[in-house]
């Protein structure tokens, strides 16, 4: 065999150090790729409020305003198998029993629905949104809404859901639960809570999109993000 050379030792010495550099790097790029994460597709809370940018007017409805005495500038408006509205968000509470619900002074202890008991729903645990008595050209069940259908709430990129839940005064929009409020990072008070503008009720029509029992939140969390998929990939 033959002997290499002191010479031809450093070629072989280079050489491998080279090929142990090119496997690192071929490493640390595998890995590296590994460990990026694909493109995350565009958020549902996105493709909505995409969705949402043009508001097609209800049909025979006027505009609701948000507060008692206040301008009434808020449309009711048209999708296929959902109606929606962008408005302030005051607290209900009514029906809550927690003690900062029951400290509100407009607090009732019944609500315009009940749940599978009886009883009234509870503001301070389920999420839920006040509709209006029918006014100003909108009445809620004859657009194919009733209590328990489900809506989906956006504020600042945020989408919690609930049902319909309770009923407010004649032309006036923009109420949900103390519940929904905090999915929502609104803050709850009944007394100092709630925001001024922009929060999105998008409620769902039509038999399918009620909830079997008005109590069960995760049930409305099911069927309303099943119908904000089916509404977005109708569109």
């Amino acid at each position: 065999m033959r002997i290499p050379t002191m010479r031809h030792a450093s070629v072989l010495v280079l050489l491998a150090a080279s090929f142990l550099a090119l496997a690192g790097c071929r490493r640390e790029s595998a890995s590296a790729s590994a460990s990026t994460p694909s493109a995350a597709p565009e958020s549902v809370t996105a493709r909505l409020a995409a969705l949402l940018s043009n508001c097609q007017k209800l049909a025979g409805a006027t505009e609701l305003a948000t507060d008692k005495g206040g301008a009434a500038s808020i449309p009711i408006c048209t999708l296929d198998g959902a109606l929606w509205w962008t408005a302030d968000m005051d607290i209900d509470c009514d029906g809550g029993q927690s003690a900062e619900c029951k400290a509100d002074p407009y607090y009732q202890r019944e609500t315009a629905t009940v749940d599978s008991t009886g009883k009234p729903l509870d503001a301070s645990t389920l999420p839920f949104v006040v509709v209006p008595k029918a006014s100003n050209g909108f009445d809620f069940k004859a657009q194919g809404l009733r209590m328990g259908s489900v809506v989906a709430v956006m504020y600042k990129g945020t989408i919690a859901y609930g049902i319909l839940g309770d009923v407010g005064p004649a032309g006036i929009l923009g109420e949900a639960s103390y519940a929904m409020a905090r999915r929502l990072g609104i803050p709850a008070s009944p007394i100092s809570g709630g925001v001024d503008s922009g929060v999105t009720y998008v409620a769902f029509t039509g038999d399918a999109a009620v909830v079997t029992k008005k109590e069960d939140a995760a049930e409305a969390a099911r069927l309303g993000q099943a119908r904000v998929e089916a509404l977005l990939g109708a569109h």
